[in-house]
């Protein structure tokens, strides 16, 4: 069989880490072992772990971020491949079962991932399929993967081997996950499993939610110029047009929170780096208008996405 090692770095997770590791030794597939790393906590993370003795290996270490996390949970791993599970997601009992098929159909591919949904972390009620917000793709995905981070961060297993080629997790905040697989992205190909396999936990604590757009926006798009200087004559073309897409991000997200001014220079940065990028103009074009029409145009943009989402659920409903 395929041994895997799943990999999960932690830091002051404590409250969730049991649903997370109860979702991993509840997997239907057998041949696997399970690395924690914990990133220096200071909550009751070593007494949680403590109740899941001999079921899982932990290693601890001072804070030093997630990335350095999982490349302490890849050099303790055991496994041909490896799996990565942040501590307040959860996967679905076949998660593993059915991604090592998709890689023993082709010894050839080195990576798999698969669709995810959002959990609200409270409640636990399921929110949506992260595929509704954003298109997934297989087989060589360097272009769109640059231009749109869709691959579900509690899903991907990749071969041990691949490191090896494309280097450890960087430093950078928030997007390390993103940019290691633009690396990998770079060299191989990835198949897509279409069942939703893992929970993204949605909750008040998560990084991103704790950031200013200006701050997010500064690590991705260092994200993209490591891409680049990692393989320029693949990530070069696209380069302008990736960053046009993270300052029209940035953009939306100001204007959500009234900073008219700041989110028409972000639209207007994004206009210069690829004026073809139509959706970019009516956007500009509302940070000119009076604090009720923006009110409107606002509500009728989130209509709009809540729509997509609705017909998102018909049509999961259709299939099923």
């Amino acid at each position: 069989m395929t041994h895997i090692t799943v990999v999960i770095p932690t830091y002051n997770r404590a409250d969730c880490l049991p649903k997370t590791l109860d979702s991993v030794l509840a997997q239907t597939y057998g041949d696997y072992d399970v690395v924690v790393v914990d990133d220096g906590s200071t909550d009751e993370t070593q007494r949680v772990l403590g109740g899941y003795t001999g079921l899982i290996q932990v290693v601890q270490q001072p804070n030093l971020g997630v990335g350095q996390a999982r490349n302490t949970g890849i050099r303790a791993a055991k496994g041909q491949y490896i799996a990565f599970l942040d501590s307040d997601d959860i996967w679905i009992p076949k998660k593993l079962e059915l991604q090592v098929l998709a890689l023993e159909s082709d010894r050839d591919l080195k990576w798999v991932y698969s669709d995810a949904y959002a959990f609200d972390g409270e409640t636990g009620q399921w929110l949506f399929l992260l595929s509704d917000l954003a298109r997934q793709y297989e087989g060589e995905i360097s272009k769109s993967l640059l231009l749109e981070d869709f691959i579900p961060s509690p899903t991907p297993v990749v071969a041990r081997s691949v490191f090896d080629e494309v280097g450890s997790f960087s430093d950078i905040q928030v997007v390390e996950d993103w940019e290691m697989w633009l690396r990998i992205a770079a060299r191989y190909p990835i198949r897509r499993v279409p069942q939703s396999l893992a929970g993204y936990r949605v909750h008040q604590r998560s990084v991103t939610r704790g950031q200013h757009p200006v701050s997010h926006l500064r690590q991705r798009l260092r994200a993209i110029e490591m891409a680049v200087a990692f393989d320029p004559s693949t990530y070069q073309p696209h380069m302008k047009l990736a960053m046009a897409r993270q300052f029209f991000i940035a953009g939306k997200a100001m204007r959500s929170e009234n900073e008219t001014e700041s989110s028409r220079v972000m639209f207007r940065t994004a206009i210069t780096y690829a004026p073809g990028m139509l959706a970019s103009y009516p956007y500009w074009a509302s940070t000119f208008l009076g604090a009720r029409l923006n009110k409107v145009f606002r509500q009728a943009h989130g209509g709009l996405k809540d729509f997509r989402l609705w017909l998102g659920s018909l049509r999961r409903r259709d299939r099923g």
